[in-house]
């Protein structure tokens, strides 16, 4: 019979990365390894199609800044975490980040479903959500895989050079292919190296979890 771990024997993994780097990915596949998942560019939607004020604010300023015009959903969840770098918009921070760091918050420490959860964390320095992982996963991505990504999942036709150079630009991130949280010694960080080839993307995966199990002495759950 199994034993049932304790709650203080959960996993919770954020996962963060520069847009197109493969983060959703990663997600899926700890998904089909029986993690509960959340991806917060989804509460970044499900906020716009609710409040129609902020989603014309954000069509507002695209146009103005990107000169992009009826963004499709894909771009929208690309240029996520470059809207909320954009030191211009206050209002995306005083409006949407309270929101996804409470649905952050609620997702990891509900009592019902998996101990083992993983959020799709591309908004973890300015949501000051990082202390509530036990780690935190950075997607790492070569400069000319990740804008061949993007040009095949965002728009093409909206693809303009100024906007693709701000997504691979590091989209303001504090290191040059990353997060860093000195601030947050506890959380373990580890790294996941995307070249475009999904079987070294998941070999890489089960090398992580495989450390987590030796760790934490909860194997026999993650597949």
């Amino acid at each position: 019979m199994r034993s049932t771990p304790a709650l203080n024997q959960s996993v919770k993994i954020g996962i963060t990365g520069l847009p197109g780097a493969g983060k959703s990915t990663v997600l899926r596949m700890l998904e089909r390894r029986g993690f509960l998942v959340m991806d917060t560019t989804d509460v970044f939607q499900e906020l716009l199609r609710q409040n129609r004020s902020l989603m014309e604010a954000v069509r507002k300023l695209l146009e103005k800044e990107y000169d992009i015009h009826q963004p499709s959903t894909e771009l929208l969840r690309l240029m996520l975490p470059l809207m909320f770098y954009h030191q211009q918009w206050p209002f995306l921070q005083e409006q949407v980040l309270p929101s996804i760091r409470t649905d952050i918050k609620r997702f990891l420490y509900s009592p019902m479903g998996s101990l083992y959860r993983a959020v799709e964390d591309s908004l973890l320095v300015q949501t000051d959500t990082a202390h509530l992982y036990n780690e935190v996963w950075s997607v790492h991505i070569d400069l000319d895989v990740q804008q061949r990504r993007l040009l095949l999942h965002g728009d093409s036709t909206l693809m303009t050079n100024s906007l693709l150079q701000a997504l691979t630009l590091n989209a303001g991130q504090p290191t040059d292919n990353g997060v860093t949280m000195e601030s947050v010694p506890s959380v373990v960080q580890r790294r996941l190296e995307n070249n475009s080839d999904i079987g070294s993307l998941d070999a890489q995966l089960v090398q992580l979890l495989e450390e987590i199990r030796h760790q934490r002495l909860v194997a026999r759950h993650f597949m």
